[in-house]
């Protein structure tokens, strides 16, 4: 009988060992850092912000609490508060996603925004990957709905935008998305810009 407990002993000591392999306890395993949100700053945005949480959220989903303490880490400035407000038991990410867009996305047209980013500079002291990194993820933020067309239509408005201001303002005001809309605005444009003719009028007609 001696020899059986410590047989059984060493069973469940093995049992218990695989069972932590396996079975990693979840409590013990390291924090999922998120990247910072601060809308206080004037280059933060949103949609990219979103996008590469997602990316997070499909390889380790978190809910409740959990995605609370995540996000409590990742916010900063006064989107740190704006948590503690919108904050509910059992929340998802995409409850939480569709609630921070709300608040924090700013519509802006596809040519506007491709154009501010045409327009940007790295950072002091950002390397030229992270910038490449930082910028991909803005555009492919704005874009992931966009078909084909838009995206030909946005990066055509943003570019011809550069050599006339009539252009630029349209990029930035209508939400062309389509060709034969752009092409329809471009003529009209065009028109505007002819000079008026006036018709000679033949006096001795009338004489």
């Amino acid at each position: 009988d001696f020899f059986l407990q410590i047989l059984t002993a060493q069973n469940n000591q093995i049992k218990q060992l695989m069972e932590a392999v396996l079975h990693p306890n979840k409590t013990n395993a390291l924090p999922i850092v998120l990247p910072e949100f601060n809308p206080d700053k004037p280059d933060c945005d949103s949609r990219a912000w979103c996008t590469t949480v997602n990316l997070c959220m499909q390889e380790n989903p978190l809910t409740g609490a959990n995605l609370v303490l995540a996000l409590s880490r990742s916010l900063k400035g006064s989107a740190s508060t704006w948590l503690s407000q919108i904050s509910f038991a059992g929340m998802t990410w995409d409850q939480f996603q569709e609630i921070f867009l709300a608040r924090y996305d700013c519509t802006e047209s596809p040519a506007a925004l491709l154009m501010n980013n045409l327009g940007s500079r790295p950072k002091e002291g950002e390397c030229y990957s992270a910038y490449a990194g930082r910028f991909f993820n803005t555009l492919m933020a704005s874009w992931q709905k966009m078909t084909v067309e838009q995206i030909g239509v946005a990066t055509v408005l943003a570019h011809m935008a550069q050599f006339d201001p009539r252009i630029q303002r349209m990029a930035f005001t209508s939400d062309i998305s389509s060709r034969e809309g752009l092409l329809k605005e471009l003529k009209a444009i065009s028109y505007r810009k002819r000079p008026a003719v006036s018709v000679p009028l033949d006096i001795k007609r009338f004489r």
